[in-house]
């Protein structure tokens, strides 16, 4: 992203809006299917009668960092700043 300059006369692989939305929004959906794998594991985890504390922990690590990442790529997905 960082070669995304209107200085540059090189078209980047990056700068497009397509490119700029799958790469803010391509790593917290992966993460949210690592989340919904965890709660479902989780949940039939549950209905077995088997330990399923650490499935419910990954679940809510995964959502935390998704929700992190999905934070963190708001910037890619606004487009290069305005003015001067």
């Amino acid at each position: 992203m960082s070669t995304c300059t209107e200085a540059l006369d090189v078209d980047t692989a990056a700068c497009g809006i397509p490119q700029r939305t799958m790469l803010g929004l391509g790593a917290p959906l992966i993460l949210l299917a690592g989340v919904a794998w965890a709660f479902l594991s989780a949940y039939r985890a549950w209905r077995g009668g088997e330990e399923f504390w650490s499935w419910q922990g990954a679940g809510w690590f995964l959502l935390t960092v998704m929700l992190v990442t999905l934070a963190m790529g708001f910037p890619a997905l606004a487009g290069p700043a305005l003015g001067g």
